[in-house]
C-alpha cells in the first residue's frame, strides 16, 4: 500500500483530480480546519470525483452535533482528537 498526503483540502482534491485517472484511492482521512479548504468543502469536491471514496473525519471538533454534520456529508466515520 501506499500512502499519498496532502497539506490541505485543496491539495487532496487536486491530487486525486491527477492522480485519481491512474490510482485508485481506497480512503480519504480529512482534517476539519485545514487552510485553503476545510474538510466538509473538500469531502463533497472528492466525492463529486469519485462517489466511491470511503472519507473519515480527523477533528478536534467532538460534540454529537459535529460528529452528525460530518457524517451528513456522507463521511462513513468520524474521529475525534485527541485520541
Amino acid at each position: 500500500m501506499l500512502v499519498t498526503t496532502a497539506k490541505n483540502g485543496l491539495e487532496a482534491v487536486n491530487l486525486v483530480k491527477r492522480l485519481g485517472r491512474t490510482k485508485r484511492f481506497r480512503y480519504g482521512l480529512d482534517g476539519y480546519s485545514k487552510p485553503a479548504m476545510d474538510g466538509l468543502t473538500a469531502t463533497k469536491h472528492l466525492l463529486e470525483i469519485d462517489p466511491n471514496l470511503p472519507t473519515i473525519e480527523l477533528t478536534a471538533h467532538a460534540f454529537p452535533e459535529d460528529r452528525l454534520k460530518y457524517l451528513s456529508v456522507v463521511m462513513i466515520d468520524h474521529i475525534a482528537k485527541p485520541f
